[in-house]
């Protein structure tokens, strides 16, 4: 089993590090539905005056170090029309740890029945890897690419809006538009790595069954260059508004079951498992994820 750790620990780092391969670099979240400022930035001040939240994930159970964890604070002001929010991200996988400090501004202005928020982030990032102390089969060979530790400071700028009303949202986000480059040197042996420009859309709705029950549709899409597309479908139920649960499916990654409950009308917990359906179902266990959120002043509704 350490074997085949090692394999897939090696094979991310092939892939995050060497110019002739692609891949996503930001984090994967399972939980889109329940916490949608995890990928839009523009939804904050969309739900409540203030909220405040924390999300952790355990990426890939049973690979070492593959966590991640979000948290998070905004508020609205001038009568709901400005919001500011600040985020910190803390993402692990394998000899890589990212961290990232971001501050968001949104505006909300009201439109035909509905509102639309538009907002830019500014985020400073600092990676640090550490190659060199992975252990590896290869016997009399050395690697220049597998003796490297370092560290990289970032800074970069984001775009984002989100249209929604009571029952309806469609989203757009562009966390990082500047391509960032990881590793500056100058020795011809080792090619570039880049921080890639990843969109995310996410749309849905909500549907009123009867005074019981509620339901959410919704999709998420997730793309950069040179890479397949990520996209993700799935509904939740909710019983008086109070207990949630539901299923969504990851194409080519993952079936996810989910569920949420409503303590208070402040307070929500949400909890997610994914069921591995890709190849790397020989190697990990899936994924958990919890989120604790608490809406200051309350908030009601299912967006």
């Amino acid at each position: 089993m350490e074997m085949r750790i090692c394999t897939v620990v090696i094979a991310m780092i092939l892939v995050v590090f060497n110019d002739n391969l692609n891949a996503q670099q930001d984090p994967l979240y399972s939980m889109s539905a329940l916490q949608p400022l995890i990928v839009n930035p523009s939804t904050i001040g969309t739900r409540s005056k203030s909220e405040a939240s924390v999300q952790a994930r355990n990426q890939w159970s049973g690979a070492a170090n593959a966590k991640t964890i979000f948290a998070q604070y905004n508020g609205s002001y001038y009568n709901g029309q400005l919001a500011t929010g600040m985020s910190f991200l803390s993402d692990r996988y394998g000899a890589f740890n990212r961290s990232m400090l971001s501050a968001v501004q949104a505006y909300q202005i009201q439109a035909y029945g509905f509102k639309i928020s538009v907002a830019l982030n500014a985020n400073i990032e600092e990676y640090t890897f550490g190659i060199a102390q992975l252990s590896h089969t290869m016997s009399n060979e050395v690697d220049q690419a597998l003796l490297i530790n370092g560290k990289q400071n970032i800074l970069n700028f984001g775009a984002s809006a989100y249209a929604f009303s009571d029952r309806f949202w469609i989203g757009f986000a562009m966390p990082h538009l500047m391509r960032q480059n990881f590793r500056k040197v100058a020795d011809p042996n080792f090619q570039p790595a880049y921080q890639t420009v990843n969109t995310f859309i996410n749309a849905g709705g909500i549907m009123k069954l009867n005074d019981q029950w509620d339901y959410k549709s919704y999709f998420s899409l997730q793309f950069a260059q040179n890479v397949v597309p990520q996209l993700e479908v799935g509904t939740i139920a909710y019983w008086k508004k109070q207990w949630g649960g539901g299923a969504a499916y990851r194409f080519n990654d993952a079936v996810i079951m989910m569920m949420e409950y409503k303590v208070s009308d402040a307070f929500r917990f949400g909890y997610s498992y994914d069921v591995t359906v890709s190849p790397l179902n020989a190697y990990v266990r899936g994924a958990h994820e919890i989120m604790l959120k608490y809406h200051f002043g309350g908030y009601q509704g299912l967006r």
